[in-house]
Order: C-alpha cells, then structure tokens, then sequence
C-alpha cells in the first residue's frame, strides 16, 4: 500500500526532534550571527577606502550611461532585455543603479554594500548549516572559514562581482527555506509529532516552498552560477535532510521509485527555472564562448582538472592570488593535470565508497564539484583559466568536509552524519580535551586566513598595485597590459602607454582593448593615420557599439563630420541608451546646420537622462540658432545648476544676456556677474571669457573697462594663433572705444 506522504517518512523521526536542539541552544546562535556579521564587516573594512577598479567596474557602474543616472524607466527596461558587459543578470543591475540613485559614484558606498551582503551571507550560511544538521559550533566555523578567507577578497573589494555576494545571499535563502520545508514536512509525516489545533500540511508546507522558488529566482537573476541549485537540494535531500530511501528498512521497489519520484517531482519547479535561465546565458554569452576550433575539448578537460586542484589548493594554502590567471594551454599529458586527475579520482572514490558511514564527505564533495560545472571551462568565456570568485559558494563544500572530518577526531564514535542531533549524543563518548585543541587550532586558523585576507586586501588599494601585484603572481596577460597602459594614457606617460599596448599585442594579436589604447596614444601623438588603421582594425573583430563611438569620435576630431554621423548612428542602432553618443551626434547634426535633427537627439539624450549639462548647452545652442532666446536661456541656467563649475554654460549665459538684440532678454547686472565668475574659472586665460567680460562691461557703460578687456582678449588670441577671431574681436574693440555697446550673436 502506498505511504501517504512518501518523502521523508525514513527521516520523519529524526528532524521531528530538531525544536528540541533550538531549545536547547536559546539565543546562542543569534549572538554568533551577529559576532560573523561584525567580525566580517571589521575584516573588510579597509575595502571602503577602495577605488573603482578600471577591469569591469566602468563597464558595469562608472561609466554605464543608464546605471550612472540611478533607477529610470528605460534603465528598469534595459536591465530586464538586454546584455550588461556580456551578462544578463538583472537584479545585480538594479542594484547598481540604486547605490548610484543613492551614492552617485562615491565608490565608499558600493564598496559598503557588497561587504554588508557578504557578511549577512556568512550570517546566512551559519543559522543555514545550523538548521540542517543541529551542530551549534561546527556551523560557525563553516561559516567563519568562509567569510574571513582570503579568496573571498575578490568578490568582495571589488563593486563589479556584486553578482558574487548579491547571488549568494539569495542561493542561502532558497536553501534555508527549503530546508525548513522539508522538516515541516517530515515533521507531518511523523505521527507522533505534535501538530497544532488547525494546522495543516498545506500551510506548513507551501509558504517555505513559495519562498524557496522566490527567492530561487532572485539568485538567478543576480548571477546565472545558481543553475546549480536544482542538484545541491537533491544532495541535501540524501543529507543530512536524509529524505532518500533507508537501505536499513529494505523498502520495496514500488516504494521507492515512488519515494524518487517525489523528491523529483518538487524539483521541477526548480529544473524548469534553472533551464530558462542557462538559454538566456547560452544566447547573451554566445558571442564571448571561444569555438572548440580555437580551443579543443582536451584541452578545456585538462584545464577543467588544473582548475579543481588548484580551487583546492588555494583553499588550504591561500597565496598567491591575482585578479586573473591567464589560460594556460596544456594537455591532459601534462604531469600537473595528470596529478590533479588522480587527486580528484582519489577524493572521489573515498567520498563514495563512505557516503553510508561519512556522507558529509560525499554531500561537500559532490557540492563544491557540482557547483563548479558552471564556470570550469568546459564552456570557456573569458580569457581566464580559474578565477578567485567562482569559489565564492563552491568552497563552502570544501570547509564543510574540512570542519567535519576535524570534528571527528574529538573521539566521537557515533555517526554524526546520521543524525540531525547528532552533536548531542556525541557529547558522552566525545574526548573533552581534544575538542579545546580542535577548537583552540580552529580559532588560531581563522586569525592566520584573516590576516591573509587583510594582506590580500591591500593589493586593491589602488588600480597601479592591483596591477603590479596580478602581473608578479599570476604572470603577463594582454588584460594585465593594456590595464597598466591606461593607466600610464591617463597620466599622459604616452611613450609608457604604447610600449604596454604593443606588450598586450604581442600576447594577443586580436586584442580589441590594447588596439583602442595604442590607438588613443597615436591620437595624442598626432599621428592620426595609424590611429585610424588601428580603429578600423578594432572595428573588424569586434563591431560592438563602444567601438563604433570611439571610431566617431576620433573622426568627429578630425572634423570628418559624414563618416562621424555614420559610425555615431551604427552605434546608436544597438545601444541607443547611450546619453554621451546622442550629444556627440547632436553636436555634429548642429555643426552641419541640421538644428531639427540636433535637436532631437539633444531631448532624447534628456529623455533618457534629464541630469545631463552638456545635453542642455547643445540644445540652447540649437534654440539660440533659430532664434529662439528665451528657451536658449532657460536650457543654459538648467545647465549651470547641473555644473555649477562648468564655465561653457556660464559665459554662454553671460554673452546672451549683455549681447541680446531683444531688450527684454537682456540683462545687463547679471551678465557681468556671471562673466566675471567665467573669468574667473578660467584664471584670465582664456580670450573668450574676456571677450564676453568685455561686452557686459560695455552694456553696463563701463566702456574704459571693456576696451581694456578687448585689448587683453585680443592679446590672447594672437598669442595663441586663433587668427580666425581675430577679426571678430577687433570690431568689438572697435564698438566699445566708439563707447557703443555690443548687440547680435
């Protein structure tokens, strides 16, 4: 006859106990979430005094046009339907675009963020583990071990990988609520235990289950690694859930199959969502995935075994660690891939063969294997062979065996592993002294990774010691390269900065960044033929937007308006929420005399972002133009409260209102004053500000002052060699030394 409720009946007696082990530890577990919470926050704080780093976090906050101006409906929209820096994650999106809604790019703020949600994580992962297996200290070093490791630098101190903390929070979530699904369920499975007057299966069940597939989503949607879920709650299930068939009770075979059908059946839920997501992540990351042309099967197997060993061994012995580990190209003959595949067919064979008597070994084994398929090469994205971050969730296995096995050699002779409250009944047979050594070598442990980690933070203090530090750890790699050689353009070391694009070239001859680089450092040479080969050359390999704006920019420089429109507009076709690209492509539109069409990328660039100066001085320019002054004005005072410190809006202001032919929109009194404050952010030196200083002095009636003004400006002017308004500059002077005042455009 079949059980009525065929899931969890073997368990039902074990978790039915579990109220009585959170009895018994009252308020002690809160008291240590708290303590990781703030032993985390301490640990980390040092990251608050970080930059932005240049690798991703322009691409993914700083200079991402729609997650700069905060939440926005078309920033809402783009998150949902389009690619971020190669990705779809969403969530991890909008939450970027709230720090900035809040913070603007103050990057002490992003930086306090993700160190908050990792240590709300380590919280998590503690009252998690806690939950499932009834072990008070043990789940606090898991937990501890995961928070304050070095390896979880990376994704911490650094504000692009929020995906890694943002994912994690809601991944122990969905486990915590299924979790607490599955032992509501055992608990009305279990006859005898106790079931409250009006309680029911279905409103003990379904909440956490609800809750389960919720919060399921929301780390999908953070970071795609969560595909792995549907496998962990199946490895969870065997332990310690212990919700598969007992081999003690010798069920039939009808009840088993219906006992794997059940367990199956709650996960399609699951299964189905994780399949939705990887086809959105197969088809945003088509693009970056390398062909098995270019990267053979043997080779992606052979670096899929070096990885694990090496997630493996940084874990235990956490040096060397760099922000990119360049691919290494070996083969499965290579003896270092042929001792990584005999460790972990070692490890493997001994989590099978004792997944009855230690399933813990086999459940953290498999977990920190499992969780891993995602990112270790066998579909390769990316230029890296491992990476620090992807141990985020995965090497929570990995401490779980570790802390464990530890456990064991207090002297415990009961299966901690089978029982939920286990921990209890090992406190008779277990030695007390060995557990104060276990527990004394565990805290001294924690200090050293802590320590590490502290050592480890300080290398991204800056983006030059970043750098420096990854290319002594890790090795030279063309990503390493072109960082330093931006690094180096914008301290205007130009002969430094072609020397390290060319390095980055030598390493990889299609490199699209170190192309754009040198390229920029040709640009600044003045040596516009070979910056121009090198951004059509970028343009064939990777026609992606970004390309084809710096491409019209450079053109656009070189006043090669028709070529600028073309590749501004190409641009704009795939990513036309790009604010900077619209004004670029107004102003060319308003220096062609097409002021409809200039002005209308100036309001769609205001559409998208209504905070956005230049967008306003570009459409007063229009409205002056064609004559209508009074919203030129209006466009140029909303510019100047935008950039106070911008001096464009602020002599443009002043000249319209001392030169205007309509009376009623001049103003005599506050053009002076807004010339002077142009003068004065220019520190004298720049002969248009004089000029305009000039003919506000004259409509005020100061014509001795104004023709000393004009004379310095036109000074100015000669000296720099502006011939072309020298002429315009000697009829004002011509005007105010005939005491007349200046009137026109």
């Amino acid at each position: 006859m079949k059980p009525e409720n065929p899931i969890m009946n073997d368990a039902a007696q074990v978790v039915s106990q579990s109220p009585q082990g959170r009895a018994r530890w009252g308020w002690r577990p809160y008291a240590l979430a708290l303590l990781l919470i703030v032993l985390t926050i301490v640990l980390f704080w040092p990251a608050t005094k970080h930059p932005f780093m240049m690798i991703d976090d322009s691409e993914y906050v700083t200079s991402h046009p729609l997650v700069t101006q905060g939440l926005t409906r078309t920033g809402l929209a783009y998150a949902f339907v389009a690619r971020h820096s190669g990705n779809w994650h969403p969530l991890t999106t909008i939450s970027h675009m709230v720090d900035c809604q809040l913070f603007g790019l103050n990057p002490v703020k992003h930086h306090l963020e993700n160190i908050l949600i990792h240590a709300l994580n380590a919280a998590l992962l503690f009252l998690l583990v806690r939950t499932l297996t009834g072990s008070l200290w043990r789940s606090f070093f898991v937990a501890a071990f995961f928070a304050l490791h070095p390896l979880r630098v990376e994704s911490v101190a650094w504000v692009s990988e929020r995906k890694d903390v943002l994912c994690a929070f809601f991944y122990l979530l969905t486990l915590w609520a299924y979790a607490r699904y599955a032992q509501e369920r055992s608990r009305l499975a279990n006859p005898d235990s106790p079931v409250g007057p009006g309680e029911s299966s279905s409103k003990s069940r379904f909440p956490f289950y609800g809750f389960s597939l919720v919060f399921f989503a929301l780390a999908l949607l953070s970071k795609p690694m969560a595909v792995t879920l549907p496998f962990v709650l199946f490895l969870l299930d065997y332990w310690p859930l212990q919700r598969f068939p007992n081999s003690g009770l010798k069920p039939s075979r009808s009840s088993r199959a219906s006992l794997y059908w059940a367990l199956l059946r709650e996960k399609i839920p699951f299964i189905i969502l994780t399949l939705i997501d990887s086809y959105i992540t197969t088809q945003v990351q088509s693009r970056a995935m390398t062909e098995l042309q270019t990267l053979p099967i043997s080779m992606r197997l052979a670096n899929m075994f070096l990885s694990y060993s090496q997630y493996i061994s940084k874990t235990f012995l956490p040096d060397c660690l760099a922000v990119v580990y360049p691919y290494r190209f070996v083969t499965l003959a290579n003896v270092d891939v042929i001792i990584a595949i005999v460790l972990l067919g070692a490890l493997s064979v001994l989590a099978w063969c004792s997944r009855k008597r230690m399933p813990w070994l086999f459940v953290g084994w498999l977990w920190f294997l499992g969780m891993l398929i995602p990112v270790i090469g066998l579909v390769q994205v990316g230029i890296q062979s491992w990476a620090d971050r992807y141990t985020y969730l995965p090497c929570i296995g990995i401490v779980f065996v570790t802390v464990w096995a530890l456990a064991s050699l207090t002297g415990n002779t009961s299966p901690i592993s089978n029982s939920i409250t286990s921990e209890a009944a090992a406190n008779a047979v277990r030695s007390p002294w060995r557990g104060r050594i276990l527990a004394f070598a565990g805290i001294l442990a924690l200090a050293g990774l802590s320590m590490k980690t502290r050592a480890q933070l300080t290398h991204w203090r800056s983006n030059e010691e970043l750098m420096d530090h990854t290319l002594r750890t890790a090795g030279d790699s063309e990503l390493v390269r072109h960082c330093i050689g931006f690094l180096a353009l914008g301290h205007g070391r130009l002969e430094e900065a072609a020397r390290q694009f060319r390095s980055g070239l030598s390493l990889d001859s299609d490199a699209v960044a170190s192309m754009l680089g040198l390229a920029a450092v040709y640009e600044a040479q003045d040596k516009g033929d070979r910056a121009e080969r090198l951004y059509r050359k970028a343009l064939e390999i990777e026609p992606s937007p970004s390309v084809h704006f710096q491409l019209a920019d450079f053109l656009n420089g070189k006043n090669r308006l028709d070529e600028a429109r073309i590749h501004y507009l190409q641009g704009l076709g795939a990513a036309p929420y790009h604010v900077p690209a619209r004004i670029a492509m107004g102003n060319v539109y308003a220096k062609q005399g097409n002021l409809e069409a200039a002005r209308g990328q100036f309001e769609a660039a205001l559409r998208l972002n209504p905070n956005l100066p230049g967008a306003h001085v570009g459409l007063a320019g229009t409205f002056s133009a064609g004559g209508q002054d009074d919203k030129a004005v209006f466009h140029l005072r909303e510019a100047m409260i935008l950039a106070p410190y911008w001096v464009e809006p602020v002599n443009n202001l002043a000249w319209r209102l001392a030169t205007n032919p309509k009376p009623a929109l001049r103003n005599s009194a506050e053009a002076l004053r807004l010339a002077r404050r142009a003068v004065e952010l220019t520190r004298t030196n720049d002969f248009e500000m004089l000029d305009t200083l000039a003919a506000a002095q004259a409509q005020n009636g100061a014509f001795p002052e104004a023709v000393a003004t004009a004379r310095q400006a036109l000074d100015l002017a000669i000296k720099a060699g502006k011939t072309n308004e020298l002429s315009g500059l000697s009829n004002h002077l011509v005007l105010y030394e005939k005491g007349l005042p200046c009137c026109g455009p």
